[in-house]
């Protein structure tokens, strides 16, 4: 008896693994493998996408604010320099200066402008 209740059991394990490679067997027939590897491939493809465009919208949303805040700021400089002139502080420079180095990119709204090396200039604030 002690024999048999053993065997019995031992073919039912026997039965429920052949079972599961078998049905192991069926998915890799079937194509299931493949099928989820393509949809994690394309899901990954998907969520690379869409964090590339958000980051892209951000980007051009943060050198629009940029600009804006540029443009602001050259137009208050503008209006400083307009108001320095007409109260007549260009008229009374501080020192003048010699031009010994003009940099390539010295272009800026508050930098000097169409300068080139030796020109004298009033230094006014």
């Amino acid at each position: 008896n002690g024999s048999s209740s053993s065997s019995a059991s031992s073919s039912t394990s026997s039965s429920s693994s052949t079972t599961f490679r078998e049905r192991i067997g069926n998915l890799k027939r079937n194509g299931t493998p493949e099928l989820t590897f393509g949809i994690l491939l394309l899901t990954l493809a998907g969520i690379d996408y869409s964090l590339r465009e958000r980051t892209d919208r951000e980007r051009d949303d943060m050198y629009r604010r940029l600009e804006r805040e540029v443009r602001r700021d050259e137009a208050t400089t503008r209006r400083e320099d307009e108001d320095l002139l007409r109260e007549g502080g260009a008229a009374n420079p501080l020192f003048q200066c010699i031009i010994r180095k003009a940099p390539q990119n010295f272009d800026g709204h508050k930098c000097l402008k169409n300068v080139r090396v030796g020109d004298v200039v009033n230094v006014i604030e």
